[in-house]
């Protein structure tokens, strides 16, 4: 059975150090409809246009952290770069 390997959504399986729950992927830049389906149904996270060597690769749902690609950095969605 083939499957599709989209970037944004093919991430390996990284589990959050918090709460142990699998991360998605977060994807920056304009999304377009099919990322924003995406978004609605958890399996991504939109982190906006901006990006930068320091901007976090993983989010979790659960604990509602996003983290860098390295897990030891995260950023609480209460902080203010993230979308309300």
């Amino acid at each position: 059975m083939k499957t599709k390997n989209n970037s944004a959504t093919a991430a390996k399986q990284v589990k959050c150090p918090v709460c142990n729950e699998i991360m998605v992927a977060i994807v920056y830049g304009m999304p377009n409809l099919d990322i924003r389906k995406k978004a609605k149904q958890r399996k991504v996270f939109i982190g906006g246009c901006c990006v930068s060597e320091h901007s976090p690769k993983y989010h979790c749902y659960q604990c509602r952290k996003s983290f860098s690609g390295d897990l030891q950095t995260n950023i609480d969605e209460n902080d203010d770069w993230l979308p309300k």
